[in-house]
């Protein structure tokens, strides 16, 4: 959310960059990207996903360092494979996180069936 508030602050002007909430929903999206590696870590470490599902949340992160470090090698492409690697990753989380939600989701039990006297 206040990396959200960061994106409208920003394209709007409604704040300036010398106000404290402008510079803390500034910090709010690199503060994210660390919390992720956290709850990647979190997820290995738990197994609660199988196989290769289970890294997705750690790689997710990583799109602006692999961006740059691309960059030295391929120049403003590096921009468009960081983008690409982002909405690949991302979206395959969600697709992870919908399927595991609904292989976990309890079993409906059948109504009982009235007591005959």
């Amino acid at each position: 959310m206040l990396a959200f508030l960061f994106g409208l602050f920003e394209a709007t002007g409604l704040l300036g960059s010398e106000s404290i909430v402008f510079n803390l929903t500034d910090a709010a999206w690199p503060l994210s990207m660390l919390w992720m590696i956290v709850v990647g870590i979190s997820v290995i470490v738990a197994r609660r996903l199988s196989g290769w599902q289970r890294f997705v949340p750690l790689l997710c992160p990583f799109w602006l360092p692999i961006a740059l470090l691309l960059s030295a090698a391929l120049g403003e492409w590096a921009v468009f494979i960081g983008v690409g690697y982002a909405a690949v990753l991302w979206a395959l989380l969600g697709y992870i996180v919908l399927v595991s939600s609904h292989s976990r989701q309890p079993t409906p039990t059948p109504p009982s069936e009235p007591a005959v006297w």
